[in-house]
């Protein structure tokens, strides 16, 4: 059975018009050198909100986000 290959974090963030190459560039080297997760650097340096990166991953696993913080979501 063939495996469905997911779409990486960053091209997500990069389809969805959240962030520039260079600053998606700049994070993956500091995840690299932190040995953190891309999304953690991301959120880190400013580029990207948590809300950004949990719609971005809701959209790599095929799932539908909800904002439970909101009344509508």
């Amino acid at each position: 059975m063939a495996r469905k290959v997911r779409k990486k974090l960053g091209e997500i963030l990069r389809e969805q018009g959240v962030i520039e190459e260079a600053a998606l560039t700049e994070a993956e080297q500091a995840a690299r050198a932190s040995g953190k997760r891309l999304g953690e650097a991301l959120i880190e340096s400013g580029a990207v909100s948590e809300r950004q990166i949990a719609v971005a991953l809701a959209d790599q696993f095929g799932m539908e986000f909800v904002d439970l913080d909101t009344p509508e979501g």
